[in-house]
């Protein structure tokens, strides 16, 4: 009989809170644990079961201590978390605790302290007789959240090798989105034959006594480390040595907009620096080597969009969300078609060239040209920003240097090291200007307003200059 979840206890304090609290798993958040032993009908190893209790509860808490927003606060937070684990000298052993501590720290921006104590019984492993049958089949193992980039990933993988198995690990924690990736993985079936068993694994938050929704935190940094984690026990499982994570080079590395988008104000959940940190610490965990992969770091999210187009796959990017707050925001279940996420979907879509119907966004970018110069100049502030970044790249195949910010940016997070050449980030990031410029140019002829703010500079500028206006 495989052994149900039991029920710990997990206890912080943050800066700005004096008393120590208690949250209790199944009470006040929950993982389902059950997903992943019913899909390999098998109890889970105690160091999984540890890895994915750090996760959830690293993502609960990560949610109840808000960050302090304003001009004189510190956005980043000090965490003190301690957690009832199955093996705590394990996680207390300075070698795991190092690794641990790097790799939520890069990911959320914030300093964490831990401590481990012994928390409830001990699992019993069983013969992971499903187990076995999948590693035969050698599984290609990959985070997938249903957005644009997962679905492109995928195809593109599928394309390359169409009958493989694939083993797609979803962490649900928006309203439908189990729908939604069934519905994706549905289509790539019924369309390529494709062979797909996904595990999908519910995360929940209940509301704690005291603390109202309205508090909540919602930039969520450590829900990348629950994703990672749970996609480590699915590689594990199945005698897998990596995980793929379909994101974009562009989007991974994630060059800030705006001034100050560094740190704890960056999403790093695809950083190729977290990846390499995360597939340290779950190495340790299993004891063997293990690696996160990003198979499209050469490629731009319009490159990765456009084969989906190419594949004969283009209604596919419609089953697919990109919006982080979707479905809570401007209107149910619509995305705003103006923040980071949904401005950087829309460029990839047009450089795709795929046609999407009306009513998808509350502000549409490329809608006609009357409706979309009526958009509040308050709402383009982002659309502003990726003119304005690609704008600074103008000359870089010239000179054959990185921009000083975007350089130190990439030399800091390691994504450059002091003995790579950055001509393929050049190469990378010159593409994707390419792309907007395109845009812009096209932008021009429907009559769109923000498209004059990238456009060909006067001739003193120096020939092939752009120029970016606020």
């Amino acid at each position: 009989m495989i052994p149900r979840p039991i029920s710990y206890r997990a206890e912080y304090t943050a800066d700005g809170i004096t008393e120590r609290r208690v949250i209790t798993a199944r009470r006040e958040f929950g993982l389902d644990f059950m997903a992943p032993q019913n899909y390999f009908f098998a109890g889970l190893p105690p160091r999984l079961v540890d890895l994915l209790r750090i996760g959830e509860t690293i993502y609960a808490v990560d949610r109840l201590v808000r960050r302090r927003r304003g001009p004189s606060q510190s956005w980043s937070r000090d965490l003190n978390l301690r957690v009832g684990v199955l093996d705590p000298d394990f996680w207390a052993a300075a070698e795991t605790l190092g690794a641990l501590q790097d790799t939520i720290e890069f990911v959320t921006g914030d300093t964490w302290a831990f401590e481990f104590f012994r928390g409830s019984r001990q699992y019993e492993w069983m013969c992971p007789l499903l187990s076995e049958v999948f590693a035969k089949e050698s599984p290609l193992v990959c985070l997938y959240s249903g957005g644009l980039d997962s679905v492109a990933g995928l195809a593109l993988r599928l394309r390359e090798c169409p009958d493989r198995l694939v083993l797609p690990v979803t962490i649900k924690r928006l309203p439908r989105q189990d729908m939604l990736v069934n519905e994706q993985f549905k289509l790539l079936s019924d369309r390529r034959g494709a062979k797909i068993e996904p595990l999908i694994i519910t995360v929940m938050m209940n509301q704690p006594a005291g603390l109202t929704w309205a508090r909540r935190e919602r930039s969520q940094r450590g829900q990348s480390f629950l994703f990672a984690a749970a996609g480590a026990v699915a590689a594990a499982l199945t005698g897998q040595s990596s995980v793929e994570v379909f994101e974009s080079g562009i989007g991974s590395v994630n060059i800030p907009l705006m001034a100050g988008m560094v740190g704890s104000m960056a999403t790093r959940g695809c950083h190729p620096e977290f990846l390499r940190r995360m597939s340290c610490l779950v190495s340790l965990v299993t004891g063997r080597q293990m690696n996160f992969r990003l198979p499209f770091f050469d490629f731009t999210k319009g490159e990765m969009v456009r084969a989906l187009n190419d594949s004969g796959l283009a209604d596919m990017a419609g089953a697919t969300v990109s919006w982080a707050r979707f479905p809570v925001g401007y209107h149910p279940y619509q995305q705003c078609g103006i923040c980071p996420a949904c401005v950087f979907r829309r460029q990839a879509i047009q450089v795709a060239e795929i046609d999407e119907p009306e009513g998808l966004y509350t502000f549409d970018l490329f809608g006609p040209a009357a409706e979309v110069n009526r958009i509040p100049p308050d709402k383009l502030n982002y659309l502003k920003a990726f003119l304005m970044q690609v704008a600074g790249w103008a000359d870089i195949e010239t000179t054959g240097r990185l921009p000083a910010p975007v350089e130190r940016h990439l030399r800091r997070t390691r994504v450059l090291k002091l003995s790579d050449s950055p001509q393929p980030i050049i190469d990378l990031l010159a593409r994707h200007r390419d792309e907007w410029e395109l845009i812009a140019a096209e932008g021009r002829e429907k009559g769109y307003r923000w498209a004059r703010l990238l456009a060909p500079a006067s001739g003193f500028v120096g020939q092939g200059a752009n120029y970016a206006s606020t």
